[in-house]
């Protein structure tokens, strides 16, 4: 598969955090681009878990093969899935994951409050590496840890 990372991507008009909105006090605000303070695109997103290019042909195909089925609800892991990430760990970190430790989270910024919830106590410290994602200070703070 080849993927070609200079092809400009057109990130506006699909309401994306990185690309049109700008956090402002803990606020998530959208870009007014006709603003003349702001100016048009003249913010320089500094991001992670947001790619700057297309994603791979076959990932496209699946999630739309997966799409046009159109059945949206909720899923659930599987055997196969299990089997897959059990699998992945045991060749890429040495490390043999028992599927019962798995835990299905619907995003990272869930996992990191209930991991936070989970190892520490309200008025623990808890110590991250600046600069981090935002999320990691607000899983904190909002569960009455100190940073």
């Amino acid at each position: 598969v080849t993927i070609d990372f200079e092809q400009e991507v057109d990130h506006y008009g699909v309401n994306s955090i990185k690309w049109e909105f700008v956090v402002d006090d803990r606020v998530l605000k959208h870009w007014d681009l006709t603003d003349p303070d702001l100016g048009d695109r003249s913010v320089l997103p500094m991001w992670v878990a947001d790619m700057d290019f297309l994603a791979a042909p076959p990932i496209i195909e699946a999630v739309t093969r997966r799409a046009q089925r159109g059945l949206y609800g909720y899923a659930s892991k599987t055997d196969s899935y299990l089997s897959a990430v059990c699998g992945w760990m045991a060749r890429r970190k040495a490390w043999a994951v028992d599927p019962e430790w798995i835990l299905m989270m619907p995003g990272v910024v869930t996992a990191l409050h209930v991991i936070v919830r989970h190892f520490t106590a309200p008025g623990d410290k808890v110590l991250i590496q600046r600069p981090v994602y935002h999320p990691f200070t607000f899983s904190i703070e909002n569960n009455q840890r100190e940073v």
